[in-house]
């Protein structure tokens, strides 16, 4: 079910692209496909590092309530795995190491938000879905990046099995922080009061006085006590 362009996406997003060694006269740098997503055997033999797919993306399961994973999750190489095994093993003649934690599947799940869309009734009285329903605050990692912690382990293994050496393979350096941080802001309620509904509400539900209560509601956006954007801009 999952293309090729979308596998090769999520391996390059994990591990980055991986580049041969350019030699003398070469004029393009020439991609190697280092880590394959297949149970295929003979697809298989095309890569040094194999990952298992699990049943997440079969027709029958995506979409399904067998695609969600189910807790407590089991840890592979100290990271939450959400479907697979965490179980690795050598190929007989020792030339290939197979994965069979689907990382891929993992990282689709997270990156995607899949469990927003496969949950839909799961909403609060604004239609959103609350930090505290997904999978990441249910299983305790909400504070753990842990698609990074699957790249890094993964580029880790290319370097430790040699698959970089013994291909001559350039592998991209990554930055261990941020280049930045952009806020966002969810506003559900941007004025306090604002027209006639609010007037009515200031008035009658929260005794206020009449002529108060309409220059609250009928005042200048800027005077609103929940005009704080100017501060928000600040903080940016």
């Amino acid at each position: 079910m999952l293309s090729k362009q979308i596998t090769q996406y999520l391996i390059d997003f994990l591990v980055g692209p991986l580049w041969l060694d350019t030699v003398e006269g070469d004029r393009y740098p020439r991609r190697f496909e280092a880590i394959g997503y297949t149970s295929d055997p003979e697809s298989m033999k095309n890569y040094p590092i194999v990952i298992i797919p699990s049943s997440f993306f079969d027709y029958s399961v995506y979409g399904t309530e067998q695609a969600l994973p189910s807790l407590p999750l089991q840890q592979w190489r100290g990271i939450p795995l959400l479907f697979g095994e965490p179980r690795e093993e050598w190929s007989e003649d020792g030339s290939q190491l197979i994965i069979h934690a689907d990382l891929i599947a993992s990282a689709y799940f997270l990156l995607t938000r899949y469990e927003e869309m496969s949950r839909r009734p799961i909403r609060d009285s604004y239609g959103r879905f609350l930090g505290k329903d997904s999978l990441p605050y249910r299983a305790g990692f909400l504070h753990r990046p842990i698609v990074d912690e699957y790249g890094e382990a993964l580029r880790e293994l290319l370097v430790s099995t040699d698959v970089v050496g013994k291909h001559r393979l350039r592998l991209e350096e990554r930055p261990k922080t941020f280049s930045g941080v952009n806020l966002t802001h969810d506003l559900a309620r941007p004025y306090n009061y604002r027209g006639v509904r609010s007037w009515l509400r200031a008035v009658l539900k929260e005794r206020m006085n009449p002529i108060q209560a309409f220059r609250l509601s009928f005042s200048k956006d800027r005077e609103d006590d929940y005009y704080t954007f100017p501060k928000f801009l600040r903080w940016d």
